[in-house]
């Protein structure tokens, strides 16, 4: 996770509320990336509960303990919102937000016994919303342009993938029959963003073979590659494209 944006959360609120979200967001994220459902919307669900009670206290300086269980999310919730003098969207979009994965994570089969099965297309509408919510907790807390909140976010955490065994000083892909661009696209979805160098130490492959590959990536949309500072970031196609990968190693 990138300390700069739990540090952020933990100005704003205290520690515990910091780890209370970006923990819920973290494990939404791996279970989406790993097809794990149902398990998402169960996540997505204690992201909504850490929001609520990061919004208690940005009003009062106070909130409901985590280990006591939060009262209802209704109508009238929304309208106790609306009363708080705080910036609009701690007052309405992040609470009409939350309130619509609330709804889907107690009508739909993720937080309780359903006869819905969870799904794709459900816990995509899940994840987007959660992310823009916390998006744009960092931009009133951070005062960040929105590439730099989007970055931060995307940023949140290292992805844990069956794939990539974390040393203490570098990460290795496990799948030794990959190609180098197979093996690129997985660091680069576990770490976001890396640099040449980190590449370079993490596959061990030669430096120009590697530049090149890079540069495919790039030409193919896979990734974001800086020629200037050697700065690589994967894209969302990219990410799909790894997250495939997982899948298939499963």
């Amino acid at each position: 996770m990138t300390t700069a944006l739990i540090d952020i959360l933990e100005q704003a609120s205290d520690g515990d509320l910091a780890i209370a979200v970006t923990r819920s967001f973290s494990e939404m994220e791996e279970a989406v990336a790993l097809a794990k459902w149902k398990l998402a919307g169960v996540a997505a669900g204690h992201f909504v509960e850490a929001v609520r009670r990061f919004i208690e206290f940005k009003a009062s300086g106070t909130y409901t303990p985590i280990s006591k269980s939060l009262s209802g999310f209704t109508t009238q919730s929304l309208a106790k919102f609306e009363s708080l003098q705080l910036d609009d969207s701690y007052r309405f979009h992040i609470p009409r937000a939350l309130f619509a994965l609330y709804g889907m994570r107690n009508k739909k089969g993720y937080g309780h016994l359903s006869l819905e099965l969870a799904n794709k297309v459900d816990v995509e509408f899940m994840a987007s919303v959660c992310r823009w919510v916390l998006a744009e907790i960092i931009r009133i807390n951070s005062g960040a342009s929105i590439e730099d909140t989007d970055r931060l976010v995307s940023q949140l955490t290292e992805r844990r993938t069956p794939l990539i065994w974390v040393t203490e000083t570098s990460h290795r892909v496990l799948e030794t029959s990959l190609s180098l661009k197979d093996t690129s696209l997985l660091l680069l979805y576990h770490k976001r963003t890396m640099n040449l160098d980190e590449l370079l130490h993490a596959t061990e492959a030669k430096s120009g073979y590697l530049k090149r590959t890079l540069r495919k990536l790039h030409a193919d949309r896979m990734i974001e590659l800086n020629e200037e500072t050697l700065i690589c970031r994967i894209s969302p196609l990219g990410s799909t494209t790894a997250e495939t990968l997982m899948r298939e190693a499963l």
